[in-house]
């Protein structure tokens, strides 16, 4: 069996290449599915009305809609998914949202 041993050292050089939208988007499922006591308590109360939608959209559980996780954006600043998310044709977003079930919403119908 082969072990890599890493130092403290070595873990502080340590980083991972992750975009910022899976993050965001892991971090709302986090946030709606599970009770709402200690930092999901705390955090909700925190939740302004600008971000309803998209906890929303993301929902607690199912499909992810596929126009918020954009191909090609890995590692990318959230400027980099905004500009990406501004070519995604509305018919796109729309089936996107009937496949994921996330059609209910009021400010959807826009």
């Amino acid at each position: 069996m082969l072990r890599i041993r890493f130092t403290e050292r070595d873990l502080t050089r340590v980083t991972f290449s992750t975009a910022d939208h899976a993050e965001t988007l892991g971090s709302v499922r986090a946030l709606l599915s599970g009770p709402g006591t200690g930092w999901r308590a705390r955090t909700a109360r925190r939740i302004t009305g600008r971000m309803l939608p998209l906890l929303e959209v993301v929902g607690d559980a199912g499909e992810v809609p596929d126009f918020l996780t954009p191909e090609g954006v890995s590692g990318g600043t959230s400027a980099d998914v905004a500009g990406m998310l501004h070519t995604v044709p509305v018919a796109r977003i729309a089936d996107d949202l009937g496949r994921a079930g996330r059609t209910g919403s009021p400010w959807l119908r826009r």
